[in-house]
């Protein structure tokens, strides 16, 4: 099979709804707020940027590599919200009494690929690795997103049967 154009829009589109996705799972995260104020701003600044890493994703599915100016700028605001939200809300969720704190230390090291990717890119960019380390920044959020989203299911569906 070659590469063609209708493959990437297919990938485009679904990076549009994969950023509406995200944006509703950061709205989502409202039910993990707690008694405890300090911990709820961490989470609702962590749910900002995880709208704002939505309109990245929803923004490259848009321009994509042919617009490469608007792609690597929203590349750039897509990572930056991915670490920041993923160390927020990760350490708001450690003191949350029901979460699993297993996906917060795999958020703390998605955090840690994608600052080592933003280095790597911006210091000594090497031809072909960015694009492996923009894969797995992208997909191991998503990941960690599914993972959230299994631990909600079992607390909150599967343990009230």
């Amino acid at each position: 099979m070659h590469n063609i154009a209708l493959g990437g829009q297919y990938y485009n589109t679904g990076q549009v709804f994969q950023g509406l996705a995200v944006i509703l799972f950061a709205g989502g995260l409202y039910i993990f707020y707690m008694k405890e104020k300090k911990w709820n701003w961490l989470l609702m600044i962590g749910q900002l940027l995880g709208f704002m890493v939505g309109v990245g994703l929803i923004s490259n599915g848009i321009y994509s590599e042919d617009f490469m100016e608007a792609h690597v700028f929203w590349s750039i605001v897509l990572f930056l919200g991915i670490i920041i939200s993923e160390l927020l809300v990760n350490i708001a969720l450690l003191h949350h009494p029901k979460f699993r704190k297993q996906f917060a230390y795999f958020g703390f090291i998605i955090s840690i690929i994608n600052t080592i990717w933003l280095l790597i890119d911006n210091v000594v960019p090497i031809p072909g690795l960015e694009t492996i380390m923009e894969w797995i920044g992208v997909y191991t959020a998503e990941i960690r997103i599914a993972l959230v989203g299994i631990d909600i299911f079992i607390r909150e569906v599967w343990s009230k049967k």
